[in-house]
């Protein structure tokens, strides 16, 4: 009886450390571990935890130069900064691992060492992004602004790129021979996605491969809100106020996920029907909450539909939430306040008009039917599997 042979492919990913850029892998690096795949991460300290969890290798990244202030990605000062910062992890991690390389690398599209070392290398690539497929040939047909927007810095970092003999398309652009996307096809841009070099997963981010417990207090049938925020564009506290100031009124139980980068000492005495909550993320709640507000990224879009919660999303004047913001209202999905409408008699106004509306509750659920049908771990780790053998 012939022996059969123990699958121990190495795959690398790599991503920024970002909770939209990473949170949708967790559940492929585990279907893939549990599948006998030997599997590294590399990222920021942050997930290390969750990488060794799953029972993947956790490797270092260090992340963006950012100790003593926030960096602006739009001031060339700070750009020599990252370029630089980028350009010594890709030198450190080529000299620790030149005898522990890959079969291949899983990369997002901002984690240009992935790309940069696959070139080195000779092995390769698959892209994954949280984000919309964008085609700079169509803006029309998709979203000219948010087109415009990630253009501007395309010329630096492909510069950047060309000093290692990367010659492609950069950020939203680049195309892998195989591409994951964690957003559903309905939810893109162009309704012209199909291409067999993109699979469409929008279970991922919802489907967490380890659980966290969350029950929610007694609130006396009153409906329930969850004020989110975005771990990268919003992190209050005084979007919160101004939440806080809008919800108080209301007969709503409201919970304030305030996320790492605030503190509860920030906010004055709550009222009674309120709650904070920092250390559980919004999956584990959504399933107890009528309603979201949040920045309407992929992340709280994803997790809302899967849970079937409509969204009241703030996006502060950032281009790139605007447009997701604006597709979730395309498709019915909830209520949309630009930076000029975000105030607190608009926050009351539209959760009240929100709660009323019977049509929205509909195509919420509509919707949620459609995520929990799409591709998960599972699909994706079939998908990865598929183009391995195919390289052999």
């Amino acid at each position: 009886m012939p022996i059969c042979r123990i699958n121990r492919t190495h795959i690398a990913f790599f991503t920024c450390g970002e909770f939209a850029d990473t949170i949708p892998t967790l559940a492929v690096v585990s279907t893939l571990v549990r599948r006998g795949y030997r599997v590294s991460y590399f990222t920021t300290d942050r997930w290390a935890p969750d990488i060794a969890r799953l029972g993947a290798e956790f490797i270092h990244y260090s992340p963006w130069p950012d100790v003593s202030r926030t960096l602006n990605i739009e001031d060339p000062q700070d750009q020599n900064l990252i370029h630089a910062h980028m350009a010594q992890s890709i030198a450190d991690i080529a000299k620790s691992h030149e005898r522990n390389r890959p079969d291949v690398i899983v990369h997002d599209y901002v984690s240009v060492a992935g790309r940069i070392l696959a070139k080195q290398w000779g092995i390769p690539t698959i892209q994954a992004s949280c984000d919309f497929k964008l085609d700079k040939r169509y803006p029309s047909r998709q979203a000219p602004d948010l087109i415009k927007h990630v253009s501007y810095f395309e010329p630096q970092l492909k510069s950047f790129l060309e000093r290692y003999d990367v010659v492609d398309e950069v950020l939203y652009f680049h195309r892998a021979k195989l591409n994951i996307y964690f957003y559903p096809n309905i939810f893109q841009l162009d309704g012209n996605t199909l291409d067999e070099s993109c699979f469409y997963a929008g279970r991922c981010a919802p489907e967490r491969p380890y659980s966290d417990k969350w029950r929610p207090k007694d609130t006396d049938n009153r409906p329930t809100v969850l004020v989110s925020t975005s771990s990268l564009y919003v992190k209050g506290p005084d979007y919160f106020k101004m939440c806080i100031d809008a919800l108080a009124d209301l007969q709503w139980h409201v919970i304030l996920q305030i996320g790492e980068n605030n503190s509860a000492y920030c906010f004055d005495t709550l009222p009674p029907h309120f709650e904070i909550i920092q250390h559980k993320p919004q999956i584990a709640i959504l399933p107890y909450v009528h309603l979201l507000i949040c920045a309407g990224g992929m992340m709280s879009t994803m997790d809302a539909m899967y849970c079937g919660v409509p969204l009241l999303m703030m996006t502060h004047g950032h281009v790139e939430l605007e447009a997701y913001a604006d597709n979730n209202v395309r498709l019915g999905l909830g209520r949309h306040l630009k930076k000029t409408d975000s105030n607190v008699e608009a926050i009351r106004t539209s959760v009240l008009q929100m709660s009323e509306d019977i049509s929205l509750g509909l195509r919420v659920k509509q919707m949620q039917r459609l995520v929990r049908a799409s591709p998960g771990g599972e699909e994706v780790a079939n998908r990865i599997g598929e183009y391995i053998e195919c390289l052999m």
